[in-house]
């Protein structure tokens, strides 16, 4: 019995040995990458879906999605580059940062860029800020998946350095889904604090109908069936994080519609 009592209590010291370390790894950040709810987002994936119909709009951006944080007492000069991973095929991109924005790229043709001469001066433990907030743009991007790696580096220490990934999925919306157009729908209060109310153009009218709450990471955080007939649906927020949201709504199997919402 003492020996299992002693084992038992050697676990637990090793057991804290280790969390103290991942915590002390996980402070160490000399750059850190926040989503809108607070969570950090260093070396992962943020996902965008988006949607367009044949002659209709083809040009997506996305603004103040992150905040960027330099977690040392040293002040650091921020430059900001951009590596393609994955690219639709005559697509363009261009990102705001600091003071200008970037001329659009067509895909392929710089698969690393990076502007050495447009920086951001930050202060210890201060927020990155410009005169042009960090805005990432796509453009004539039909169907398919682009994927780019966006790397901050201190230009006066090189081992201050973070990265992320963006995730863009373009979407068409078909033929067959053109006739649920009907499905479209709005949000409010937007943002929203406890509740959000989706109201639907025409009552949904389908076999099978359902709504998808999707974060800022492309993670599902919320699924239920809607009964046929539904003109408004009483959406719950309460227990999400503050952020930003992709509210679906799914007929047949099929995603018809697509709306951002905001949880404060």
């Amino acid at each position: 019995m003492f020996i299992f009592v002693k084992n038992k209590i050697m676990g637990k010291i090793l057991l804290s040995a280790f969390l103290l370390s991942i915590g002390f790894a996980a402070g160490a950040q000399s750059i850190v990458i926040r989503d809108t709810s607070g969570t950090i987002v260093n070396g992962d994936t943020v996902t965008f879906v988006e949607y367009y119909r044949s002659g209709g709009q083809t040009t997506f951006d996305h603004k103040e999605f992150v905040t960027i944080t330099n977690n040392t007492t040293d002040t650091m000069v921020l430059t900001l580059s951009r590596t393609e991973e994955q690219i639709i095929a005559g697509s363009y991109d261009f990102y705001c940062y600091g003071q200008t924005c970037l001329a659009p790229v067509k895909a392929g043709v710089s698969p690393f860029l990076t502007s050495q001469t447009d920086t951001v001066r930050v202060d210890p433990a201060g927020l990155v800020v410009g005169d042009s907030p960090f805005t990432v743009y796509i453009d004539s991007a039909f169907n398919g998946i682009a994927i780019y790696r966006y790397e901050l580096s201190d230009k006066r220490n090189r081992t201050n350095n973070a990265a992320f990934f963006i995730r863009w999925d373009i979407r068409n919306v078909t033929s067959l889904e053109e006739r649920k157009t009907n499905s479209d729908f709005s949000i409010y209060p937007n943002p929203a604090t406890t509740a959000a109310i989706i109201n639907f153009e025409t009552p949904l009218n389908f076999n099978r109908q359902e709504v998808q709450v999707f974060n800022i990471l492309g993670e599902q955080v919320f699924t239920s069936s809607m009964n046929k007939g539904t003109s408004t649906y009483e959406l719950n927020v309460d227990g999400f994080p503050k952020g930003i949201y992709f509210v679906n709504v799914i007929a047949d199997g099929a995603r018809v519609s697509s709306k951002k919402m905001i949880v404060k």
